[in-house]
């Protein structure tokens, strides 16, 4: 069993917060836009992922971006450390991720340059962020979600296939 404990995954509840970003919600997906930073020329800005996290899960987020353009400044941030670890999926679409360092945490995903659609949010036990990794990438799947199908009525995720039991914290 894998459990994804973001009581929500696909951000269906609310659109989160951030900085320096407009955050709305298009055909059922949260978009994330980065603005100009004031005073620059800069653009970036953040959304915030899942406020009260514990330090040492691992929170991930798949993003989208339609035409496969991913600034190489985008990254997962906490407290004290960030990083711009990521799973590509094709040329659109990545999975970052990050071991949250801060109790009661609150980790961004920093947004440089380009838009992105978030497609689904993931809080993990370092175990389970294990076992959700390799399945994903052995089954060519992404590994955040909690059973729905993607966008566009591909196939379900996690929930569809025989190998895998996925639970989602509600």
């Amino acid at each position: 069993m894998i459990t994804n404990r973001h009581t929500d995954p696909r951000l269906r509840r609310s659109v989160p917060g951030g900085w320096n970003s407009t955050r709305e919600r298009i055909n059922g997906h949260v978009r994330v836009t980065p603005n100009a930073q004031v005073g620059t020329d800069f653009i970036r800005g953040t959304v915030y992922l899942s406020p009260g996290t514990p330090a040492g899960m691992i929170v991930a987020i798949t993003v989208t971006n339609d035409d496969g353009v991913f600034d190489p400044g985008n990254y997962l941030q906490s407290s004290n450390s960030s990083t711009n670890q990521y799973v590509a999926h094709d040329d659109t679409t990545r999975t970052y991720w990050m071991r949250n360092d801060n109790d009661n945490g609150n980790p961004a995903l920093w947004v440089h340059a380009y838009p992105v659609t978030i497609l689904g949010v993931a809080v993990y036990a370092p175990d389970d962020w294990d076992k959700a990794l390799t399945l994903s990438q052995s089954l060519d799947m992404m590994p955040v979600f909690c059973g729905e199908t993607e966008p566009g009525g591909g196939r379900n995720f996690y929930a569809s296939h025989p190998r895998v039991q996925l639970e989602v914290v509600a």
